[in-house]
């Protein structure tokens, strides 16, 4: 499987929002509803698209709080490539991408199970809960590493 990325552009909005929507889809998930949400994300985060033999099936986020923090704020694969282990391969890429980094932490729903194997695979402890975390209605757990 080869996998790539390439660094999200301003033109990436409308793409960023139709992968959100697409990965998104379950009850309890909170997509961007509107390009003025991406953009909003944008300012604030490091966004990667992610290609699997040039195909677009996902993008990933992260927002360095300061210079030990890092918020890992997606990682976003649309229904037909999940289980695949794009995931997996993505998270390492962050976390060794990023290895001078202390503490790293997100947000995962309860109900989401795949991601949360995913995220305890390499490491990371629930560190909390917070309810209507996105103003959704939803809870989500708080994952630290």
């Amino acid at each position: 499987m080869k996998i790539s990325y390439r660094e999200a552009k301003e033109l990436d909005y409308q793409l960023i929002l139709k992968l959100d929507q697409a990965a998104f889809c379950r009850q309890f998930d909170c997509p961007f509803k509107t390009e003025t949400e991406v953009k909003k994300y944008f300012k604030n985060s490091k966004i990667f698209v992610i290609l699997q033999n040039n195909k677009v099936v996902g993008y990933y986020s992260y927002k360095p709080e300061d210079k030990d923090t890092v918020e890992i704020s997606g990682i976003v694969v649309i229904p037909e490539y999940q289980g695949k282990g794009i995931g997996s391969i993505v998270l390492k890429k962050i976390l060794n991408d990023l290895n001078n980094i202390k503490t790293f932490w997100l947000t995962a729903h309860p109900k989401n199970i795949a991601a949360l194997r995913l995220y305890f695979k390499f490491g990371f402890t629930i560190t909390g809960w917070k309810d209507n975390y996105f103003g959704d209605g939803q809870p989500r757990l708080i994952l630290k590493k």
